[in-house]
């Protein structure tokens, strides 16, 4: 089925300051066509059933059911049967506060990074099911969001952006207290992109990382690749020049003191990495960036 529509974050957010949108229809009426949009959905099924389609795919939700979907994704929901549909729509880099302790959390990887992207490239229908409990409290934590969304009061883009980041952190922590025994291999890499998050500063080699995930390097390797789309030192360059990305926009660190603090042996090869990466020097996206300020 090919797509019907993309959504634009211009189209979607009332304001580029604060792209967060929520939407909850209980009971969900009619079907959603296939569709994209530029950015992050965090998806929660709250009670009822539909069919989500993906390209490759359709399968059963059911009330539990998390699920997240990234830009240029392409999905949609048929046939809900008293779909109860809890949607947010968000700028994962703008709003979702602590991402680098959220990193170091294996479900973080599990739910934002590697069921995603895995889902987009292969039949997968791997996602986080919570348990009863855990419903209930995710629940309740939607509709705290919900309600501090519909305000209009002073204050209410903050309380908003960290009731957000409340709940993705409880996701992140169900995830891995979810996850079968059973699970697919794919999802074991979640410690070790964990890991890495939390060693960017430090030498790393497919031989160690592949130790961790207890598998051979030519099997790491191969697993890895078909997970993420990237080889393993190809992710850890490419984690170590977006964490590089954040430090040079957020602080006042000199570009000598950033490269050393994600992992790069000198300037210059940070430089011609960030440039491979990001398409402008570091220097002209810390300026590009503050002058946006």
């Amino acid at each position: 089925m090919a797509w019907q529509t993309y959504y634009t974050a211009d189209n979607t957010f009332a304001t580029p300051e604060f792209p967060l949108r929520l939407w909850h229809e209980a009971p969900h009426q009619g079907d959603i066509p296939m569709h994209q949009h530029e950015y992050s959905e965090l998806n929660i099924v709250l009670g009822g059933s539909a069919l989500h389609v993906t390209e490759r795919d359709q399968y059963r939700l059911q009330a539990g059911d998390v699920y997240v979907v990234h830009q240029d994704m392409q999905h949609g929901v048929r046939a809900p049967q008293e779909f109860d549909f809890f949607v947010i729509a968000f700028d994962p880099a703008r709003v979702l506060l602590g991402q680098e302790r959220l990193r170091e959390i294996s479900g973080y990887h599990a739910l934002f990074v590697l069921e995603p992207h895995y889902r987009q490239r292969h039949q997968h229908r791997r996602h986080l099911r919570l348990s009863a409990a855990q419903l209930r409290h995710t629940a309740a934590l939607c509709a705290s969001l919900e309600r501090e969304y519909r305000r209009t009061s002073n204050g209410r883009e903050l309380l908003v952006t960290l009731l957000f980041s409340q709940l993705v952190a409880y996701l992140c922590l169900c995830h891995g207290e979810t996850v079968p025994r059973s699970q697919p291999t794919m999802l074991r890499l979640a410690p070790v992109i964990s890991y890495i998050e939390q060693q960017l500063g430090a030498p790393l080699s497919t031989r160690q990382l592949a130790r961790m995930a207890h598998q051979s390097v030519n099997q790491f390797i191969r697993v890895f690749h078909d997970a993420t789309g990237y080889t393993p030192m190809k992710y850890v360059a490419r984690q170590r020049v977006l964490r590089a990305a954040e430090l040079l926009e957020h602080s006042v660190l000199s570009c000598k003191e950033i490269a050393a603090r994600c992992g790069f042996d000198s300037t210059n090869y940070f430089s011609r990495t960030f440039v491979q990466l990001m398409g402008q020097r570091p220097t002209v996206y810390r300026a590009r960036r503050l002058a946006r300020q």
